[in-house]
């Protein structure tokens, strides 16, 4: 699995997140990915020849939005979305490709041909979470990294995001800043 969100240079976080599992050196990468869309299903073909015959690649693209909140480069954008396309269109490929997109840039999102075709036929329509869903996507986490989470602190974020339009993006931003002001191995409130 490799997960990225695209952020201002998309073809540069998927030539950074990429080139560790395939061996190659991100400025490598990034050439072959901006030179042609083709590059991105080569280079996983290319990374899991060496494994099992039946290895496949989950690419998941958290915040697809932000090719366009935070993109400049439309010629970036539009090769980055074609790479993500044709590899996604080839029936044979080891990668599978997921995307995470706001509902209210869908419009953005059928912009490109490719990509309109593909969220019209593979769209998964998810709600909003529940506090229990919320509790889960901050506790679990923090369990993992080992991380502590000063009582009160998830109750206050439930409580910020419950219900709010965008508020996974703004949650999954306030856990990292609440990370990066941690005390030790413990996220407070007021690192919150």
């Amino acid at each position: 699995t490799v997960l990225l969100t695209p952020g201002g240079r998309p073809l540069a976080a998927l030539a950074a997140h990429l080139a560790p599992f395939c061996g190659a050196s991100v400025v490598s990468l990034l050439h072959d990915l901006e030179a042609d869309p083709r590059a991105l299903d080569a280079a996983v073909r290319q990374a899991v020849a060496s494994r099992p015959p039946d290895t496949r690649v989950a690419l998941v693209v958290d915040q697809l939005e932000e090719l366009w909140t935070q993109g400049r480069d439309e010629t970036e954008v539009r090769r980055f979305l074609d790479g993500l396309v044709d590899a996604a269109g080839r029936g044979d490929s080891p990668v599978d490709i997921v995307v995470g997109l706001r509902a209210d840039f869908f419009g953005r999102g059928a912009q490109h041909d490719g990509l309109a075709r593909l969220l019209e036929a593979h769209t998964v329509l998810l709600g909003a979470m529940d506090g229990d869903g919320l509790r889960a996507a901050i506790e679990g986490p923090a369990r993992v990294a080992g991380l502590t989470v000063q009582p009160g602190l998830v109750d206050l974020m439930i409580r910020d995001v419950k219900g709010e339009p965008g508020g996974l993006p703004l949650l999954s931003h306030a856990l990292l800043e609440a990370w990066a002001r941690r005390q030790g191995r413990t996220l407070t409130v007021d690192g919150y």
